[in-house]
């Protein structure tokens, strides 16, 4: 008989109760069978989940344009090469790449769990709480004060000052590292349960979300700035961090690690351990 995974049911009694048992007497209580913090720092083999803390997001991130005023593009493509002085092209854009996440093992629950249709579950979690003393989140480079950001702009050499048709178009770009401190984020997941076999079958989603108040950026660059100097290049990039990555890239960055296949795999590995150690005395709460 098939499973009937349909957008319009909910739950049954039995699988609510379970799944709120697992919420509040498995997943987040130190010593039981599935504690979610020590599971996501330590792993347990024997179910094949892995560690995650710290987490490696590898490889460079897509990068994004940075809304910044037309006079901080322009002083990114300060020259004295040409008679009429060049301007900025465009957004400039901002790549991060070989982060490295600490502390996600920090984790509580927020609320209680919702039932939506389509046999779904949603819950809440906060980040940078573990029993109630406080871990930020960490991002910062995987290798000590390695360059983990780039930022480039292109540049126009108008015909005269003030036109928009260019003679020549550069590009400059400049490059270092920041460490990222989160002191608070909200997670939510939705999973879809499987309801013939009793676990979890997939986790469909999990948002991070950041509130600026609860980020803090450290940054330097490791260049000379070029025709711009130290000093130009390095207001360049403080625009480029600022607006860049407070506001998108490190929320961006961490929940495409949370939505990898391999993490929210592992977090149903760990969901479903504690399904299987809380289904007895629910299926005899039941009579079942």
């Amino acid at each position: 008989m098939k499973s009937r995974q349909t957008e319009n049911h909910t739950l049954g009694p039995l699988l609510k109760v379970l799944m709120n048992r697992v919420w509040t007497e498995v997943l987040f209580v130190p010593g039981s069978i599935a504690y979610l913090p020590d599971l996501i720092k330590n792993g347990d083999s024997s179910y094949g989940i892995e560690s995650y803390d710290p987490a490696m997001i590898d490889g460079k991130q897509p990068a994004i344009a940075i809304d910044v005023p037309q006079k901080t593009r322009d002083m990114a493509c300060i020259s004295l090469d040409y008679p009429v002085p060049p301007v900025g092209l465009g957004n400039p854009t901002l790549t991060v790449e070989n982060l490295k996440l600490l502390n996600l093992h920090a984790v509580e629950r927020k609320g209680g769990l919702s039932f939506p249709p389509g046999y779904k579950v949603t819950g809440t979690v906060t980040f940078g709480l573990l029993n109630g003393k406080k871990l930020p989140l960490k991002l910062e480079s995987q290798q000590v004060k390695a360059d983990n950001y780039e930022f480039s702009q292109v540049c126009c050499v108008p015909k005269s000052q003030g036109g928009s048709d260019c003679v020549k178009k550069f590009a400059n770009t400049g490059t270092g590292y920041f460490d990222a401190t989160i002191s608070d984020a909200t997670g939510t997941a939705i999973i879809t349960i499987n309801t013939e076999k009793l676990c979890v079958d997939t986790i469909d989603q999990i948002k991070l979300t950041i509130l600026p108040k609860n980020l803090e950026i450290k940054f330097t660059i490791n260049q000379d700035g070029g025709p711009i100097g130290k000093e130009g290049m390095l207001a360049f990039a403080k625009a480029a961090v600022e607006t860049g990555i407070a506001h998108n890239e490190v929320q961006h960055s961490i929940n495409n690690l949370l939505n990898s296949k391999d993490l929210r795999d592992n977090m149903v590995k760990i969901i479903n351990k504690a399904i299987e150690g809380i289904l007895p005395s629910v299926r005899t709460q039941f009579g079942k």
